[in-house]
């Protein structure tokens, strides 16, 4: 727990995210700072509630598709702002794939 409160805090000073901010309801956000095979990194911001998956920082018209731990595609839309929050009704492991002009991005992110 330590570990993952350290990356937070280290993840929020590189951004300028402030970690006291209230995301629809979850003090506690995990937030993912993703990176590309050659060592990029990607401009989007992924975090998670009990309640919502959140994603920013998305270019406006790229598609995203949720998958939840069935399987099964709970999210399939095109951005049109560069903020999106996916309502989830379970815990687990869901697959988010974004697909821009300019890449395919695909991870996994754990509700808990």
């Amino acid at each position: 727990m330590k570990q993952l409160i350290i990356i937070v805090l280290f993840f929020c000073c590189i951004t300028g995210i402030s970690v006291g901010g209230n995301y629809h309801g979850s003090p506690h956000p995990e937030f993912l700072n993703p990176t590309s095979k050659d060592g990029n990194r990607y401009s989007y911001v992924i975090s998670t509630t009990s309640e919502a998956i959140l994603i920013s920082s998305i270019p406006e018209g790229s598609h995203i598709w949720v998958f939840n731990p069935s399987g099964q595609n709970i999210y399939n839309k095109v951005a049109k702002e560069s903020f999106v929050t996916v309502p989830i009704r379970s815990k687990g492991v869901f697959i988010i794939r974004i697909k821009s002009s300019k890449e395919i991005y695909t991870t996994k992110v754990i509700v808990k």
